[in-house]
């Protein structure tokens, strides 16, 4: 077990890609251990003020969805042996706020499975 090498884990969740996600964990967990920062993200690009409108009303039922999802995958990630934070759920621009977390959480390894 002394072999595991401790690591910081960036993962991004979103709706499509919570398989690939856990089963991506499982293998990290053959040979890492550390800590999971867990991030749901959809992602918003550049859209006229009336499509961003109809996002913030819906924002609270992503968010709930969001969490959701997190819990899950955060609960699978503790099973497997990781220490797990939960960064919340981000809507936006998901490349902008991927490297703004990628700056400031310094992660050894990046986990984006765009699904």
């Amino acid at each position: 077990m002394s072999s595991m090498i401790e690591t910081k884990v960036l993962v991004i969740v979103n709706d499509k890609n919570v398989e690939s996600v856990e089963k991506c964990l499982e293998k990290l967990s053959e040979k890492f251990r550390g800590k999971v920062y867990l991030v749901f993200m959809r992602d918003v690009d550049y859209y006229p003020a009336e499509i961003l409108l109809e996002v913030e009303k819906s924002y609270e039922n992503i968010k709930e969805e969001g969490m959701n999802i997190l819990n899950r995958v955060s609960e699978k990630a503790k099973s497997l042996g990781f220490d797990v934070e939960v960064l919340g759920v981000y809507c936006g621009i998901a490349s902008e706020r991927v490297k703004y977390m990628d700056k400031s959480i310094k992660p050894d390894i990046l986990v984006d499975l765009n699904g």
